[in-house]
């Protein structure tokens, strides 16, 4: 059903009396609670995607946006790659959620779209046409990033760069203009971890790539070890290139720090399964410090975050619990906690596009949640729709989540 609650109005019905509350499922119509049928809203030419990281074959996969942020399901679109995906291993074997064990696996820039083949070695560029946003074209063919397993991509519009993360045998990241076809620029830029391919971890692999808001730095996080704190990579960036000497920072508090998300060029926030969250300091020389170290209770394996600016939010994700944890983002306190659905074994990659946030699920589903209304912290946000997507085929190899917003 369609979510009617104080942040998300009625969609219109029969009933003079308003509509029923609930979650909206994911049919062609919503029922209202006198039985007449309420017709889906209309296309808003954005979409969102996620990557099924197939070792038979990568794709991406497209879901209309609707006008009021709920999703499509029904012209859901599966575009190849043009690669193999992989999956990562723990100390059991494959894993069967979190196939990279990264955040930035996907990243919408301007009409572009970008993504990894970890099975192939290659970055792969998408143009997203705007009649028809969901169903991306590819744009040549995918180009090698120098390493083995790429996992994480960051892109500056401003620089027209793509660089990539690689967590394999050959751990490093490399550089590609953007301007007419993905060229390498400059050199591959080892990264200080002994892996294999496919990796084994969480520990011990590379975790985001991320440029700072100016897209002056580019920043590369990597876990620990389990015996010691992880990294944080700092690489300068003038005049469209990447400077290869890194500022190196292991600041004691980040033990297995996974996502890294810019509040502003001096802070950010890193989550960290171990506890929960870090705020990091940035100085001037790209030097990282942890600021407020933020433990989240009762959480399993915090490792993708999200800031929502309008909404003044940093949003936590769980990968073994369906609700969100919204941090206010100077304090560090917790606003508010979501609750999922319970369907969800767990809460990954997510992304937030004017008032509606979005998570993929450890189950076959992704969640969305409505925002509005919820800047002060006095107003929760709530579910609004649980996307089941068991359909789709195989859970393990999803990861990755970005919006293109038209």
């Amino acid at each position: 059903m369609y979510a009617c609650t104080e942040a998300a109005q009625c969609v219109p019905s029969k009933c003079e009396g308003g509509c029923e509350k609930g979650v909206k499922d994911d049919k062609d119509t919503s029922p209202s609670s006198c039985g007449g049928p309420i017709p889906k809203p209309g296309s808003s030419k954005r979409a969102l995607f996620f990557l099924d990281s197939n070792p038979d074959g990568a794709s991406i996969i497209g879901l209309p946006i609707l006008q009021d942020g709920s999703l499509d399901k029904s012209r859901a679109v599966r575009t190849p790659t043009g690669g193999r995906g992989s999956i990562s291993q723990n100390m059991n074997g494959t894993v069967s959620v979190d196939p990279l064990f990264s955040q930035d696996s996907v990243v919408v820039n301007g009409k572009y779209l970008y993504t990894v083949n970890s099975g192939s070695n290659t970055l792969a560029r998408f143009e997203i046409p705007d009649a028809d946003p969901a169903s991306p074209k590819l744009v040549g063919e995918p180009v090698h990033t120098g390493g083995e397993f790429p996992n994480s991509v960051a892109v500056s519009d401003k620089n027209d760069i793509a660089c990539v993360t690689n967590t394999g045998r050959r751990a490093g990241v490399q550089c590609f203009k953007t301007l007419d076809r993905l060229q390498p620029l400059g050199d591959y830029m080892p990264l200080p971890i002994n892996q294999t391919t496919p990796p084994v971890g969480p520990p011990n692999s590379v975790s985001d790539i991320v440029f700072n808001p100016s897209q002056t730095a580019l920043f590369v996080t990597i876990k620990g070890n389990g015996m010691g704190p992880g990294y944080v990579y700092a690489y300068q960036v003038a005049n469209g290139r990447i400077n290869p000497q890194p500022v190196i920072s292991r600041p004691p508090g980040l033990l297995l720090d996974f996502s890294l998300t810019f509040l502003s060029d001096s802070a950010g926030v890193v989550t960290d399964p171990a506890y929960g969250a870090s705020y990091i300091s940035i100085a001037r020389n790209l030097s990282v410090a942890v600021s407020n170290k933020i433990t989240v209770p009762g959480q399993g394996a915090t490792c993708w975050s999200v800031f929502a600016r309008e909404f003044d939010t940093v949003y936590l994700s769980d990968g073994a619990s369906p609700n969100i944890t919204a941090l206010d983002p100077v304090s560090g306190r917790t606003k508010f906690v979501i609750t999922g659905d319970s369907r969800s074994t767990g809460s990954f990659d997510s992304a937030v596009d004017r008032s509606s946030l979005y998570v993929l699920q450890g189950s076959a589903a992704v969640a969305v949640f409505h925002l509005q209304g919820s800047k002060s912290g006095d107003r929760t946000p709530s579910l609004s729709q649980y996307l089941d997507l068991s359909s789709f085929g195989a859970r393990s190899g999803w990861i990755g989540m970005a919006v293109y917003s038209g």
